[in-house]
Protein backbone atom coordinates (compact mmCIF):
# COMPACT_ATOMS: atom_id res chain seq x y z
CA UNK A 1 0.00 0.00 0.00
CA UNK A 2 1.23 3.46 -0.87
CA UNK A 3 2.13 5.49 2.23
CA UNK A 4 -0.30 8.22 1.12
CA UNK A 5 -3.21 5.77 0.99
CA UNK A 6 -5.30 5.18 4.04
CA UNK A 7 -6.77 1.86 5.01
CA UNK A 8 -10.48 1.83 4.22
CA UNK A 9 -13.07 -0.36 5.90
CA UNK A 10 -16.32 -0.17 3.95
CA UNK A 11 -18.43 -1.57 6.79
CA UNK A 12 -17.07 1.01 9.23
CA UNK A 13 -17.77 3.76 6.69
CA UNK A 14 -21.37 2.59 6.17
CA UNK A 15 -21.98 2.53 9.95
CA UNK A 16 -20.44 5.98 10.32
CA UNK A 17 -22.66 7.51 7.64
CA UNK A 18 -25.77 5.63 8.77
CA UNK A 19 -25.38 7.15 12.24
CA UNK A 20 -24.42 10.58 10.92
CA UNK A 21 -27.49 10.85 8.68
CA UNK A 22 -29.71 9.42 11.43
CA UNK A 23 -28.52 12.19 13.76
CA UNK A 24 -29.24 14.84 11.12
CA UNK A 25 -32.81 13.54 10.85
CA UNK A 26 -33.29 13.74 14.62
CA UNK A 27 -31.85 17.26 14.79
CA UNK A 28 -34.40 18.42 12.23
CA UNK A 29 -37.28 16.42 13.73
CA UNK A 30 -36.68 18.15 17.05
CA UNK A 31 -36.90 21.65 15.54
CA UNK A 32 -40.18 23.41 16.28
CA UNK A 33 -40.19 25.12 12.88
CA UNK A 34 -38.82 23.41 9.79
CA UNK A 35 -37.96 25.29 6.63
CA UNK A 36 -38.54 23.74 3.22
CA UNK A 37 -34.77 23.19 3.06
CA UNK A 38 -34.89 21.40 6.43
CA UNK A 39 -37.64 19.13 5.15
CA UNK A 40 -35.68 18.19 2.03
CA UNK A 41 -32.55 17.59 4.11
CA UNK A 42 -34.55 15.45 6.56
CA UNK A 43 -36.02 13.30 3.78
CA UNK A 44 -32.67 12.86 2.04
CA UNK A 45 -30.89 12.07 5.31
CA UNK A 46 -33.50 9.47 6.30
CA UNK A 47 -33.06 7.70 2.98
CA UNK A 48 -29.26 7.94 3.23
CA UNK A 49 -29.25 6.52 6.75
CA UNK A 50 -31.45 3.60 5.73
CA UNK A 51 -29.29 2.92 2.68
CA UNK A 52 -26.08 2.80 4.72
CA UNK A 53 -27.69 0.55 7.35
CA UNK A 54 -28.73 -1.80 4.52
CA UNK A 55 -25.03 -2.45 3.91
CA UNK A 56 -23.83 -2.48 7.52
CA UNK A 57 -26.82 -3.17 9.71
CA UNK A 58 -29.23 -5.84 10.82
CA UNK A 59 -32.93 -6.54 10.41
CA UNK A 60 -33.59 -4.21 13.35
CA UNK A 61 -31.79 -1.39 11.53
CA UNK A 62 -33.96 -2.07 8.46
CA UNK A 63 -37.12 -1.91 10.59
CA UNK A 64 -36.01 1.28 12.33
CA UNK A 65 -35.06 2.83 8.99
CA UNK A 66 -38.54 2.15 7.66
CA UNK A 67 -40.01 3.60 10.86
CA UNK A 68 -37.88 6.73 10.43
CA UNK A 69 -38.98 7.18 6.82
CA UNK A 70 -42.60 6.84 7.88
CA UNK A 71 -42.12 9.44 10.63
CA UNK A 72 -40.35 11.85 8.30
CA UNK A 73 -43.04 11.56 5.65
CA UNK A 74 -45.74 12.04 8.29
CA UNK A 75 -44.01 15.19 9.54
CA UNK A 76 -43.83 16.64 6.02
CA UNK A 77 -47.43 15.56 5.38
CA UNK A 78 -46.92 13.03 2.60
CA UNK A 79 -49.47 10.45 3.79
CA UNK A 80 -49.04 7.99 0.91
CA UNK A 81 -45.33 7.61 1.59
CA UNK A 82 -45.83 7.59 5.36
CA UNK A 83 -48.37 4.79 4.98
CA UNK A 84 -46.13 2.86 2.61
CA UNK A 85 -43.13 2.88 4.94
CA UNK A 86 -45.16 2.26 8.09
CA UNK A 87 -46.79 -0.81 6.53
CA UNK A 88 -43.42 -2.15 5.38
CA UNK A 89 -42.08 -1.61 8.90
CA UNK A 90 -44.98 -3.51 10.45
CA UNK A 91 -44.79 -6.30 7.85
CA UNK A 92 -41.11 -6.88 8.63
CA UNK A 93 -41.88 -7.03 12.36
CA UNK A 94 -44.70 -9.51 11.84
CA UNK A 95 -42.83 -11.65 9.32
CA UNK A 96 -39.80 -11.95 11.63
CA UNK A 97 -41.66 -12.16 14.96
CA UNK A 98 -40.15 -8.87 16.15
CA UNK A 99 -41.87 -7.83 19.37
CA UNK A 100 -41.38 -5.40 22.22
CA UNK A 101 -40.04 -1.91 21.49
CA UNK A 102 -39.86 -2.23 17.70
CA UNK A 103 -43.36 -3.69 17.31
CA UNK A 104 -44.80 -0.86 19.42
CA UNK A 105 -43.05 1.66 17.17
CA UNK A 106 -44.29 -0.11 14.03
CA UNK A 107 -47.88 0.25 15.26
CA UNK A 108 -47.19 3.87 16.25
CA UNK A 109 -45.91 4.55 12.72
CA UNK A 110 -49.09 3.05 11.24
CA UNK A 111 -51.27 5.12 13.59
CA UNK A 112 -49.40 8.34 12.82
CA UNK A 113 -49.47 7.70 9.07
CA UNK A 114 -53.22 7.01 9.29
CA UNK A 115 -53.69 10.28 11.18
CA UNK A 116 -51.67 12.07 8.49
CA UNK A 117 -54.01 10.47 5.93
CA UNK A 118 -57.06 11.52 7.99
CA UNK A 119 -58.12 7.88 8.33
CA UNK A 120 -59.75 7.76 11.76
CA UNK A 121 -60.58 4.04 11.71
CA UNK A 122 -56.98 3.00 11.04
CA UNK A 123 -55.67 5.63 13.45
CA UNK A 124 -57.83 4.18 16.26
CA UNK A 125 -56.95 0.59 15.34
CA UNK A 126 -53.19 1.10 15.23
CA UNK A 127 -53.06 3.42 18.23
CA UNK A 128 -54.78 0.73 20.30
CA UNK A 129 -52.28 -1.86 19.05
CA UNK A 130 -49.38 0.50 19.78
CA UNK A 131 -50.55 1.01 23.36
CA UNK A 132 -51.05 -2.74 23.85
CA UNK A 133 -47.57 -3.45 22.49
CA UNK A 134 -46.13 -0.70 24.69
CA UNK A 135 -47.54 -2.37 27.79
CA UNK A 136 -45.46 -5.44 26.88
CA UNK A 137 -42.14 -3.61 26.49
CA UNK A 138 -39.96 -5.32 29.06
CA UNK A 139 -37.38 -2.60 29.66
CA UNK A 140 -38.80 0.25 31.76
CA UNK A 141 -36.57 2.87 30.12
CA UNK A 142 -37.55 1.71 26.61
CA UNK A 143 -41.22 1.86 27.60
CA UNK A 144 -40.83 5.42 28.94
CA UNK A 145 -39.08 6.50 25.73
CA UNK A 146 -41.87 4.99 23.64
CA UNK A 147 -44.63 6.55 25.75
CA UNK A 148 -42.95 9.95 25.49
CA UNK A 149 -42.65 9.64 21.70
CA UNK A 150 -46.24 8.44 21.43
CA UNK A 151 -47.66 11.65 22.87
CA UNK A 152 -45.41 13.84 20.71
CA UNK A 153 -46.70 15.63 17.64
CA UNK A 154 -47.72 15.49 14.90
CA UNK A 155 -51.08 13.75 15.28
CA UNK A 156 -52.94 16.03 12.87
CA UNK A 157 -55.78 16.85 15.23
CA UNK A 158 -56.35 13.29 16.43
CA UNK A 159 -56.31 12.68 20.18
CA UNK A 160 -53.75 10.25 21.54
Amino acid sequence: MNKNQIEFDENVAHKYFAKKFNNIVWEILEKQEKSDEDKVQMINSAHASKLHWKFAGTLIHEIRGLWMLSRVYSVVKYPDLALNYSKKCLQLCEKNNILDFDLAYAYEACARAAACDENKADFVKYLKLAKEAASKIKDDEDRKIFESDLIGDPWFGFKV
